[in-house]
């Protein structure tokens, strides 16, 4: 099923206890922050892809998801901590090529 209508995957996520003003502080930086603290949560979440593919499919501009910040999302050149280059470079390659008309 896909993981927008059914988002079990979520139940098994690093951050799923935290509160919103954690989450918030710990994935949307301030302006100029690495979130290093969020990037070390996914580092160890086990649904750290899934997380990247629902930014990458939703189009989300800010914050960390997947282990990746937006200008990593954007950027050919990947994660520089996070989640597993391949397995980025493996989900971004699906957007990709699901979104070609």
């Amino acid at each position: 099923m896909d993981m927008l209508v059914d988002p079990e995957w979520t139940r098994h996520a690093a951050c799923k206890d935290l509160s919103a003003e954690e989450a918030d502080a710990l994935f949307f930086p301030e302006r100029g922050g690495k979130g290093n603290a969020g990037r070390a949560l996914c580092r160890r979440c086990p649904v750290a892809e899934q997380c990247l593919e629902l930014a990458l499919t939703e189009g989300e501009a800010f914050g960390i998801w997947g282990g990746t910040s937006e200008r990593e999302r954007r950027y050919e050149g990947g994660p520089s901590v996070g989640i597993d280059r391949v397995e980025f470079l493996e989900a971004r390659a699906r957007f990709r090529r699901s979104s070609k008309c």
